[in-house]
């Protein structure tokens, strides 16, 4: 029983994580769900059983509904100019015209 105890404690101050990755010889993208006590160690979780990718990034439960949310009462004209914007050539930004 104290096993139990001590076991449900340690799975306590873990936190759910949503961790993206990437293997770039085979262009695949993973995500994975983990509990982990931080971010890094959720990346670092993965890079260990993954050691093929060559990157990872960790987004927490609550980030991820922040996410969601925001996803979900955007506009999809404000989603479209916004990637425009982030994605536009710096001769875009300043108005200039292809010659």
């Amino acid at each position: 029983m104290i096993q139990n105890d001590s076991h449900t404690k340690k799975e306590m101050i873990k936190k759910k994580y949503l961790v993206v990755s990437y293997d770039d010889d085979q262009q695949q993208w993973f995500w994975d769900y983990v509990a982990a006590k931080t971010p890094e160690d959720a990346v670092a979780h993965i890079c260990e059983r993954r050691p093929y990718v060559i990157a990872a990034d960790a987004a927490s439960l609550s980030q991820v509904q922040v996410i969601a949310r925001d996803l979900k009462s955007r506009p999809i004209s404000r989603i479209i100019h916004q990637f425009d914007r982030d994605t536009a050539t710096p001769e875009k930004e300043k108005g200039g015209s292809e010659q």
